[in-house]
């Protein structure tokens, strides 16, 4: 699977995951929101509920003569909210508001009375209330937390809003009121919401399949034009195989010196060509499968020497100087394939007498690592901008220079190089200053 395809997988995740996260947190500020509005309804309910009991009892009060009434009083004395510690608990979570703390205190009263809490009467209430109808349950408990009483829907299963509340200062009562919030009226009330976040991840992921189409038919324009390049590149061999051979051909059947110059020159002229050519062919191979890399040993001292006299050749009229710095051990030979090797050398030396004024000095250094061997080319030209370097070795690249110059390079040779080096597990790598040259090295490793 190609690279861009696996980032449009996990793109496509990360914007499911994103609207997942988006849609929970959605889900749990409408929860957090309603539980507040169920916590007040709940409370006002009880508040309700304890108005209907205490204008009971007082009717009932007012019906006794004043003798019953103070045995009543004398049996549950009346205690003032004032012998309460509100602030305390309010800190609790008992209540919130002082006339929640009277609440509780004329709970007190009343269950002194064995006045219980009427459940139907305060799930009436609350029912009445309550801002949507919800399935739910109250459980009463006394202060052994045994459930003496309870209303509603007794199967109702782990619900998302729960509350369990104190009844009263002396602990002798609790309620709890368990309630499952239906999720369609999250979806009912968020709807516009949930439909933008919706259709913009549709819109996101609908980009991202544009984008990779796009991307996977330019991949198979290049293919087209990869191959279209490969066919003509072997079109172009032949020919210019057949010229070098016409030219070797010529100067054995010839004496002559200066016609022996002229097919020398005009040799490494189709050489030089042939060479362009094939790094063509492997830098537009660079994504296919490669075949097993045809290997043998090779004396690097020789290839560079070769590279140095054909170089001389092809820049005759160049003012320039080409050093050949050995420091392998004698009859040092590593195994690779000489042709692409050779390739190497005489593309990073041709850059430096290339891209350089007259009188250039070039130095190929050869030397060998704890891990192969190490070829250094080190020219004193123009030097490359460290803006550029990064990008030096893509393919078709090529560093912005005035039109004659610009014209030197095809962006080919160092893709190739790459290529070549990276096929051997080997590394390339450089480093230049701006008007003070460059050292292009790179490794290969002995096995």
């Amino acid at each position: 699977m190609r690279n861009y395809r696996i980032i449009a997988i996990i793109a496509s995740v990360a914007i499911i995951l994103l609207q997942h996260n988006n849609i929970t947190s959605m889900y749990s500020k409408y929860i957090q929101d309603m539980s507040l509005k169920f916590d007040r309804v709940c409370w006002v309910a009880i508040d309700n509920e304890m108005v209907a009991r205490q204008t009971a009892f007082s009717r009932l009060m007012k019906k006794m003569t004043r003798e019953e009434r103070d045995s009543v009083y004398k049996i549950v004395p009346y205690i003032e909210i004032t012998e309460v510690d509100i602030d305390e608990y309010r800190k609790l979570g008992v209540f919130n508001t002082s006339g929640d703390a009277y609440t509780h205190s004329y709970e007190d009263r009343h269950l002194r009375f064995n006045d219980m809490m009427r459940m139907d009467v305060l799930d009436s209430i609350f029912c009445a209330l309550s801002p949507i109808e919800l399935p739910h349950r109250f459980i009463l408990y006394n202060k052994d937390m045994q459930g003496v009483d309870s209303i509603g829907e007794f199967n109702l299963k782990e619900g998302n809003y729960q509350k369990f509340q104190p009844l009263g200062f002396r602990g002798w009562q609790y309620l709890q009121l368990d309630a499952n919030i239906p999720i369609k009226n999250f979806i009912e009330t968020e709807l516009l919401g949930l439909i933008v976040s919706s259709l913009m991840m549709l819109l996101a992921l609908g980009c991202l399949l544009f984008q990779l189409t796009v991307i996977r038919r330019k991949e198979e324009e290049l293919k087209w034009r990869d191959d279209a390049t490969r066919d003509i590149i072997h079109d172009l061999k032949h020919p210019l195989t057949t010229a070098m051979t016409i030219a070797e051909g010529m100067k054995a059947l010839n004496d002559d010196a200066v016609l022996h110059e002229a097919m020398d020159y005009n040799y490494n002229k189709f050489k030089h060509v042939l060479l362009q050519v094939e790094e063509l062919k492997d830098a537009v191979s660079e994504d296919r499968p490669k075949d097993k890399l045809q290997t043998q040993q090779v004396d690097l001292v020789k290839l560079a020497q070769r590279v140095k006299e054909e170089c001389d050749l092809l820049f005759a009229d160049k003012e320039h100087s080409i050093e050949i710095v050995n420091k392998l051990p004698e009859g040092y030979r590593i195994k690779a394939n000489p042709v692409m090797v050779e390739r190497i050398m005489r593309n990073l030396v041709e850059n430096g007498l290339k891209y350089a004024e007259y009188g250039v000095r070039v130095e190929v250094r050869l030397n060998q690592t704890e891990k192969g061997a190490l070829v250094e080319v080190e020219d004193n030209g123009w030097g490359i901008a460290p803006e550029y370097q990064k990008k030096i070795f893509k393919l078709y690249y090529r560093i912005p220079l005035e039109d004659d110059y610009r014209r030197r390079g095809t962006g080919v040779g160092l893709a190739s190089a790459k290529t070549a080096v990276r096929l051997h597990r080997g590394k390339i790598w450089m480093k230049s200053e701006l008007g003070k040259g460059s050292t292009f090295s790179f490794s290969l490793p002995e096995e």
